[in-house]
């Protein structure tokens, strides 16, 4: 794929770690409290994306869904964009997928020219406008029919899920996490045009219910 990175700003631009010394401890704090390679490889297998089936990972983080992807799916062509810098570094040493820098507010791809979106633990870093902004970014580098699946932080499922949920809305702010933890996610992709929005699943981790979402865009 051939894609120039468009001029973007981003003064509110939340990391998922906010100083170099938390780097070192990102991915194995995912392992050990979210079992992020558990969720992540349940992503992949809803989406189950075939020989020469183009995937964007829109906020890749590490690029631990990428690798994981790599394993399952060889034949997939697969991108990831994330705003990070220092993130992207580590992605980098994880695997050889081509990796871009941006927002996903501002995707740097033409239209129309994915088959499957995936996102993780993405959104509630997001304030509501900028969530809606790359709702329709992603639906406009899809393909006709093709697939967006979140995996994010989600309404607590009852009283423990909400008291973890408080370690997150701390960390990040009341702000972005709001829509996450009041369910909003579903109506914000159906307002941004997506079809057939619905919630797959839901699971409990120590910073609260991780919800994942499957959405599609209209032929």
């Amino acid at each position: 794929m051939n894609a120039n990175l468009r001029p973007h700003t981003a003064p509110d631009f939340l990391p998922a770690v906010k100083d170099g010394f938390g780097l070192r401890f990102y991915d194995p704090l995912l392992r050990a409290f979210l079992r992020d390679h558990v969720f992540k490889r349940e992503l992949i297998r809803l989406a189950a994306p075939g020989r020469g089936a183009r995937a964007l990972d829109a906020g890749c983080g590490t690029g631990t869904l990428l690798k994981l992807t790599e394993e399952a799916c060889p034949d997939a062509r697969l991108t990831g964009i994330d705003l990070d810098a220092r993130i992207l570094h580590l992605a980098r040493v994880k695997t050889g997928v081509p990796l871009l820098r941006g927002t996903l507010e501002q995707l740097p791809f033409p239209g129309e020219v994915f088959d499957f979106v995936f996102s993780t633990l993405v959104f509630h870093h997001l304030k509501c406008e900028e969530k809606v902004q790359a709702f329709q970014e992603i639906r406009r580098v899809l393909r006709p029919g093709g697939t967006f699946l979140v995996a994010d932080f989600g309404k607590p499922q009852n009283r423990l899920m909400g008291l973890m949920s408080k370690l997150v809305q701390r960390a990040d702010g009341l702000e972005r996490t709001r829509d996450n933890f009041a369910g909003r996610l579903p109506a914000l992709l159906s307002g941004a045009g997506f079809a057939g929005v619905r919630e797959v699943k839901k699971r409990m981790t120590a910073f609260g219910t991780l919800t994942f979402l499957s959405a599609w865009k209209a032929r």
